[in-house]
């Protein structure tokens, strides 16, 4: 089963995706686990609460009140059953055209839908990920934030920051399951190009190390 083999046998995957690509799957469950996380959580946190955590670090009290006044737990809910997962969609689309790209440029031939799956595939430690986040919006404190449920995420794992540090963002955002996606992508280049494991590790990291790299520039440039 591929579901297993991503995990266990992820060259032998890649081969088998080389020959019938099938992006279907690990897409349906990504987003499944993703809405089942924002639901269970959303079920359970303390709304007022909420709405307090976000208006903290409004500044003024007149700004934090007139959040409180605006700010509705239901949208907040509906945009994260909504816009996460097209943006999951979104990032696995441009990722399949970098891919493309790449291959273009390294003489890799295969169809967009061919790399879609690709990306599909190489993205599968995500669902690792949103099953450690279920598990801890099911067991959490009313009173937890969106991102303190996230425990393969550098913040909450390593550090709790602020909503407004400026770090906060980069580092709510690095999922350390990050790494064995890039490990798995590159060990599907590999097997789809031939070629050795610098080109592979340098194909396969590269979009995160410039995303990472120059986030973490501005930040450091602007305060």
């Amino acid at each position: 089963m591929q579901l297993l083999t991503v995990y266990t046998e992820p060259n032998r995957l890649f081969g088998e995706l080389k020959l019938k690509s099938n992006f279907i799957l690990p897409l349906v469950l990504t987003i499944v686990a993703l809405m089942a996380v924002w639901l269970t959580y959303y079920q359970r946190v303390d709304a007022s609460w909420l709405i307090d955590h976000f208006a903290s670090t409004a500044g003024t009290p007149a700004k934090q009140e007139a959040i409180r006044k605006s700010m509705n737990v239901g949208v907040l809910k509906w945009g994260s059953l909504i816009g996460g997962p097209l943006f999951l969609v979104v990032i696995y689309l441009i990722s399949a055209l970098y891919y493309k790209l790449a291959g273009k440029i390294c003489g890799v031939e295969a169809r967009y839908g061919q790399w879609l799956s690709f990306t599909a595939w190489a993205a599968m430690p995500a669902l690792l990920s949103l099953l450690v986040a279920l598990i801890q919006a099911i067991i959490m404190s009313p009173q937890t934030a969106p991102g303190d449920i996230s425990l393969t995420h550098l913040d909450p794992l390593l550090s709790s920051l602020p909503l407004d540090h400026p770090w906060k963002g980069w580092l709510s955002s690095f999922d350390l399951l990050n790494l064995w996606s890039i490990g798995l992508a590159a060990i599907g280049w590999r097997n789809w190009s031939g070629k050795g494991w610098g080109q592979a590790i340098t194909v396969a990291a590269l979009p995160s190390v410039v995303i990472y790299g120059i986030w973490a520039a501005v930040i450091a440039a602007t305060h």
